[in-house]
């Protein structure tokens, strides 16, 4: 990020700077109420409380007599409930002995019950430690693992709750933030849709145009947000044989795998740069019955076996909405969703 970016650079990518400024513009009435309606959308830990922003502290010292349970980032006291909030700003950010275990320890004795439901980490997505947290969080609490996500938070998510405040400051923090975090989201023009729908020839012969270099960028860039950072799907591999093309994403439902993905020749095929395709997940050369999803229509996408792929069958997915549509992302996220519901309610 440079200094035209954000006047706030080398300033809050220091984690107790950024803390510090975090906690300051809670006394901003509007960043306060959305603050606390972020954290009540998702877990109920702060609804009806009588709460101001002279109730956080932070670097609080968690210190029971003369035992020493760490330091809180954030510390919300609420004189019968005290409630700690672990921050990190980097992804790569390690997690001290402390998180979560001493701050667990700590709150079973200063709330006399529910203790662990009083403690909150707000993250960057992709944060690289996050499955460590949960194991560790799992061992010291009495929660199922699957409802320790819910005191699990994302600073991107709430970043975008602040888009278009007047506030100066509030304003400085979101502009960082969007830098910051990877936020800016990615567009394309209806010139550069109209590049994608006019492509034609194989796969080899579309890699070597010289005219969409940048183009292959940002759709790339597209379904590393998608694939990783949203729906943290795993990428594919190339193995010998398979048929695998371009950038890709899957998961496995049940008997199937699906797919999104960048594949060059469904690309030139479909007109659709970006694919979500449904295949057998053990054998992909195999046909199988067409999903019944409500409002999806599928097109067979078939390779017999040649000198570059075996034989492949799968069914794509037929968008009925564009690239350069404005909510493009959320929009292949939502239909994805909902073949992955679908899909899981169907047996092998």
């Amino acid at each position: 990020m440079s200094l035209e970016k954000s006047i706030l650079l080398n300033v809050l990518n220091q984690e107790v700077v950024f803390e510090e400024y975090f906690c300051n513009l809670l006394k901003e009435e509007k960043f306060f109420n959305k603050f606390i309606d972020f954290i009540s959308s998702k877990n109920d830990i702060l609804k009806n409380k009588n709460i101001n922003y002279k109730m956080f502290y932070t670097e609080y010292n968690l210190q029971i007599k003369e035992k020493n349970f760490g330091r809180a980032d954030i510390y919300l006291d609420l004189d019968s409930e005290k409630i700690i909030f672990e921050i990190k700003n980097k992804v790569y950010t390690d997690l001290t002995p402390n998180q979560p275990g001493m701050y667990l320890d700590y709150l079973k004795k200063v709330n006399k019950k529910k203790f662990d439901t009083f403690l909150l980490f707000i993250l960057p997505k992709r944060y690289a430690h996050e499955e460590l947290l949960h194991d560790r969080w799992s061992k010291k609490s009495y929660h199922y693992k699957e409802n320790i996500k819910n005191h699990i938070f994302y600073w991107e998510d709430f970043v975008k709750t602040l888009k278009g405040e007047d506030n100066p400051f509030v304003k400085a923090f979101y502009e960082f933030c969007i830098y910051w975090f990877d936020m800016e989201s990615i567009t394309f023009t209806k010139e550069e849709k109209n590049q994608i729908i006019n492509l034609k020839g194989n796969s080899l012969e579309i890699i070597e145009n010289e005219t969409i270099p940048t183009l292959l960028v940002k759709i790339e860039k597209c379904l590393i947000r998608i694939g990783s950072d949203k729906l943290k799907w795993e990428q594919i591999s190339s193995e010998k044989g398979a048929y695998i093309s371009g950038h890709s994403y899957s998961k496995k439902i049940n008997s199937y795998t699906v797919v999104l993905g960048l594949d060059y020749d469904m690309w030139s095929k479909f007109k659709q740069p970006i694919n979500i395709y449904i295949s057998n997940y053990k054998d992909s050369s195999q046909h199988f019955e067409k999903p019944n999803i409500d409002d999806i229509s599928f097109e067979i996408f078939e390779i017999k076996e040649n000198s570059t792929w075996n034989d492949f069958f799968a069914y794509v997915v037929q968008l009925d909405f564009s690239i350069d549509d404005e909510n493009f992302e959320d929009k292949i996220i939502e239909l994805i969703k909902r073949i992955e519901k679908t899909l899981k309610t169907k047996t092998n």
